[in-house]
């Protein structure tokens, strides 16, 4: 598993903020960049209502 931060204006943030990125390694370690498809808002949120109790 890989824990990185993007913060600040290089991270082109308009409001100042940490947040952090949590993501799989691939098999023989690292991560790979690319596309992330968006999510629309309905199914973000039925994501942060199953997230809800555990966080």
């Amino acid at each position: 598993m890989a824990v990185w931060q993007n913060n600040g204006a290089p991270a082109h943030q308009t409001v100042p903020h940490v947040h952090f990125h949590v993501a799989g390694t691939l098999p023989d370690g690292g991560t790979r960049s690319g596309e992330v498809p968006r999510l629309d808002l309905d199914e973000t949120d039925r994501i942060a209502k199953r997230l809800g109790p555990h966080l």
